[in-house]
């Protein structure tokens, strides 16, 4: 996973995820980022494919999930989440570990001329899905971090868009190449450009299979529902989506919960003179929320949304 050279090094000064007792460095090390242009970068320390997958699997089996029994490598699995200790580094630590090492894998298969119009193979496109799934989710969990989101949330955009589009281009080229099998998650990461840019012109670059998919169907219902205000079906389609697509709705979340509470506010309450209580639990499960001080940060600046106040409102069946 890292040349022998950069393993001596850096041996002393390795990073603490690659710190695991017992294990010799030159197993736990992973090549970081190295700036040189692509022109000047030695040949013989370029990895194969093979070494490029295998790094990113560790990465994923070892290093990005693991770390509930506080230490890393070890013990459940547990999420990134703003800024929770993971392991023995922090999760924005963990972060900037993996983007560095992430980073140079895309910049090796650059160097090896797997690109749109070059060489393609199964391997090739795989890695790249895998680093496009992993900034998806850096996105969403570190968003709670405000280190994060100042100095490293649009980085982790461009990096994911600069990874999508060349994926997206790479499932055109197998067409044209009559490799349709290099495509199988292509409506996957097709329906991920339209969440990701918001434009639902992208439904229609995949052709008609791709389009018509569940995948880009419900990207592209979610798009109707936030150009129409539909907060309702919004909430809806977020409680049931995977994931992954869930986590990149989570872009219009704010701004489908402000829209709900002014239909709210107009319904319950049209004149605003008085406080209109809603069960907080209808509420939470209605907008999606994780608890009370949640809704209770939404609702701080309109006096006429009242929690749990006396003789609280029954919001429709609808938003049940």
């Amino acid at each position: 996973m890292c040349p022998p050279d950069e393993v001596a090094l850096r041996e002393s000064t390795r990073n603490k995820l690659e710190d695991r007792p017992g294990l010799s460095p030159a197993l736990t090390m992973i090549k970081d980022l190295e700036r040189n242009p692509p022109a000047d970068y030695p040949t013989a320390k370029i990895r194969p494919l093979e070494w490029l997958l295998r790094s990113v699997e560790y990465m994923e089996d070892e290093l990005m999930d693991k770390g509930r029994s506080g230490r890393v490598g070890g013990g459940e699995g547990e999420v990134l989440d703003g800024d929770r200790s993971w392991g023995q580094v922090t999760a924005l630590e963990n972060y900037k570990f993996h983007f560095q090492r992430l980073r140079m894998v895309a910049k090796e298969l650059i160097m090896q001329n797997f690109s749109y119009g070059g060489n393609i193979s199964t391997t090739s496109i795989e890695i790249v899905e895998r680093l496009t799934r992993y900034w998806i989710i850096f996105q969403h969990h570190l968003n709670a971090n405000e280190d994060f989101v100042r100095d490293d949330g649009k980085q982790n955009t461009e990096q994911l868009t600069n990874t999508l589009v060349p994926l997206q281009e790479n499932y055109k080229y197998a067409h044209m190449l009559g490799q349709p099998a290099l495509c199988a998650h292509e409506a996957e990461f097709q329906a991920y450009g339209v969440l990701l840019t918001g434009d639902l012109k992208q439904a229609l670059k995949g052709g008609v299979g791709v389009s018509r998919s569940p995948e880009v169907r419900l990207a592209v219902d979610v798009l109707t529902c936030v150009e129409t205000d539909n907060f309702a079906r919004f909430f809806s389609l977020l409680r049931r989506a995977p994931y992954l697509p869930g986590c990149l709705m989570a872009k219009y979340v704010e701004r489908m919960r402000e829209k709900a509470l002014e239909v709210w506010g107009r319904a319950y309450n049209p004149t605003k003179a008085r406080g209109t209580a809603f069960r907080t639990a209808d509420v939470l499960r209605a907008l999606c929320m994780q608890d009370e001080d949640e809704l209770k940060a939404l609702a701080v600046s309109r006096p006429w949304v009242v929690v749990d106040g006396d003789r609280p409102a029954s919001l429709p069946r609808l938003f049940a």
